[in-house]
């Protein structure tokens, strides 16, 4: 868990901005910033994305290849043509 300002705070001659992580060393000031609802404790955990392993290809299968972009715009200018 950790300490986030919920509004700028300005403390030890550092101004926090939104978000950002509050030094918790000093109960009296978290105690103060709770209580004026000016920080908040968020579970990190809770807020990571959750990671997905990267899908792999079958060995037996070649993986695929985008086709060249010079061959693309060549069929598309045979098939323009083609439907005139």
């Amino acid at each position: 868990m950790k300490l986030t300002a919920k509004r700028p705070i300005l403390y030890r001659s550092k101004q926090y901005k939104v978000g950002e992580q509050l030094p918790a060393d000093n109960q009296a000031m978290v105690e103060a910033w709770l209580e004026a609802e000016s920080a908040e404790w968020i579970d990190e955990t809770k807020n990571a994305p959750a990671v997905e392993p990267e899908a792999k290809a079958p060995k037996d299968k070649e993986p695929e290849v985008e086709e060249p972009k010079a061959k693309a715009t060549a069929k598309k200018a045979a098939t323009k043509k083609g439907a005139k």
